[in-house]
């Protein structure tokens, strides 16, 4: 993943989020990372908007069809344009310009979205997520969709923390 991706956390010389000043942020991810996701977000978009995903679009009433079928209409056709938004996120590039907390707290939420529809992808492909090993996937394709999939965990955990920190610190300062 290495090479691929610039480098891996414990490996690169960069931090992927710097603050920049109260409240705003900088999001450095490299260039591939970007394109890694910028790709992904093309790939699944049809994947995306398939309902019947249920990783994707888990049921809230697994065992009252009736409750469950009110649920989907209340709520579905929200989370589907929700689901689109998220995947329009990585159509443009990422601004240089500072983001707020807000923003990055969106763009967060949208490679977690991202992350989701890959993660059942590769469930469907029958890898198990909670011990991803590169060695006992046999397709190339498998192994660059685990990889990105890994890739998406490290960004959502270095930027999540950030956020944490960055909150946590700014409640300190406010007493």
């Amino acid at each position: 993943m290495g090479s691929l991706f610039g480098g891996d956390r414990r490996s690169r010389r960069r931090s992927r989020i710097d603050r920049a000043s109260h409240g705003s942020y900088f999001l450095n991810l490299h260039e591939n990372e970007e394109k890694v996701l910028h790709l992904f977000a093309q790939l699944l978009e049809d994947e995306m908007a398939n309902t019947e995903n249920k990783r994707i679009y888990p049921e809230a009433h697994p065992e009252n069809a009736e409750f469950q079928s009110e649920f989907d209409s209340l709520t579905q056709q929200d989370l589907v344009s929700s689901r689109s938004q998220a995947l329009a996120a990585f159509a443009e590039p990422l601004s240089r310009e500072p983001m707020s907390a807000d923003e990055l707290s969106a763009w967060l939420n949208s490679v977690n979205i991202l992350h989701l529809g890959l993660g059942a992808r590769l469930e469907a492909c029958g890898i198990d997520l909670s011990d991803i090993s590169m060695e006992s996937i046999d397709d190339e394709e498998g192994r660059f969709e685990a990889a990105a999939y890994l890739l998406m965990t490290d960004i959502i955990e270095e930027v999540s923390h950030s956020l944490i920190s960055a909150r946590r610190g700014e409640s300190r300062d406010s007493r």
